[in-house]
């Protein structure tokens, strides 16, 4: 399975690659191609395996991809729209996307699929109409379909995902009313072949929120005045639903956001990451916390960004002040006793191009 993760920083204790690129043709620039993180604690050697994949912009209409790993940087041409802030893995790919925003998309050797909720529903159209464009990777072709799901006008959906398990396709989406007192989860089977889509769950409730699915589990959180947040999984094949009051879990006051990489789920509660052992349904020892550099009380960061391999987890923050010009910080933890094993600071600068961020690649 294939999956797409935005995120940002680059590499080594002092590791700084190339240095000023003097582009002479009138519709090149200079270019700053020095990028280098600032190692503030641990052995960068945690980040062997890892690369950092980031596009910059070398010309007026062109674009380069830079890869950092733990002791060399790759550049190599790429294809990117400013307009639309896409890159090469959309732009090859131009029928799946066409006319989506924000899709749920899910990739492996057979298929890629792309789907979303038409635009304009409820307001501008009253059928709650999915588009779904599916790559066949046999033949190359692109066949598109549009199916109906049990959603109203009374109602707008905020959360959909697609999820590829055992061969079989799911489809799910969060609805919600319009005053925003009752929620509905769908989830639907997905026919490859027909574009048909079957349901095959539904759940309502008050307030329902978050959506993942990951490893044949669909995950979700429901926050009620009485029992506070429930983390909720459905295993997708047996619709066997498991429930987990926060209220019982010492140290977690509440489920924030959800991060999952390699079939592994992760909640964030109290500036903390706990693991979520999805087949028992139950929180495990939290790993991490809070970076020091975000104790300041005129700064700020946030997770824009996860990864696990192996025994270790990424954590990538942007971090803002008042006094403070912005910068991102790389927090790698293991993954078994919890410990931070390496901290990285990286500033990026006007001059060098970026204009996506960096993702975060395992790098073989």
């Amino acid at each position: 399975m294939k999956y797409y993760r935005i995120i940002g920083f680059a590499v080594a204790s002092a590791l700084s690659i190339g240095g000023f690129a003097m582009l002479t043709s009138a519709n090149e620039i200079e270019l700053n191609r020095d990028f280098n993180i600032q190692t503030l604690s641990g052995d960068a050697s945690v980040l062997n395996g890892v690369g950092l994949e980031a596009t910059i912009k070398t010309g007026q209409s062109s674009f380069e991809t830079v890869l950092l790993t733990n002791g060399e940087v790759i550049f190599k041409d790429t294809k990117y729209d400013m307009y639309r802030y896409v890159g090469e893995d959309v732009l090859e790919n131009r029928e799946v996307y066409r006319e989506m925003y924000y899709p749920a998309v899910v990739e492996n050797d057979e298929y890629l699929m792309a789907a979303e909720i038409v635009s304009g529903f409820p307001y501008a159209t009253d059928k709650p109409i999915v588009q779904l464009n599916i790559l066949d990777k046999n033949n190359g072709e692109v066949v598109k379909y549009e199916s109906l799901i049990d959603v109203t006008t009374a109602e707008y959906i905020y959360y959909e995902d697609l999820h590829e398990f055992n061969g079989e396709y799911y489809y799910a989406t969060i609805s919600q009313n319009m005053r925003g007192n009752q929620s509905k989860l769908l989830v639907y089977v997905i026919n490859p072949k027909t574009g048909e889509f079957n349901k095959h769950y539904e759940m309502e409730g008050s307030s329902i929120y978050e959506l993942k699915m990951v490893n044949g589990n669909l995950v979700t959180k429901q926050y009620t005045d009485q029992e506070g947040d429930k983390l909720i999984v459905l295993n997708l094949k047996t619709m066997e639903i498991k429930e987990v009051n926060v209220s019982e879990e010492a140290g977690i006051e509440y489920i924030g956001q959800f991060y999952t990489s390699n079939d592994e789920l992760y909640i964030e509660t109290n500036d903390m990451l706990y693991p979520v052992d999805l087949e028992n349904v139950q929180f495990l020892p939290h790993i991490g916390g809070r970076p020091e550099a975000l104790m300041a009380e005129d700064c700020w960061g946030w997770i824009t960004d996860f990864l696990v391999q192996d025994d270790n987890v990424y954590m990538l923050y942007d971090v803002s002040g008042d006094t403070i010009a912005s910068y991102q910080l790389l927090q790698v933890c293991d993954k078994t006793t919890g410990e931070i094993i390496y901290q990285g600071k990286l500033v990026q600068r006007g001059d060098q191009g970026v204009v996506d961020g960096f993702q975060l690649v395992e790098v073989k």
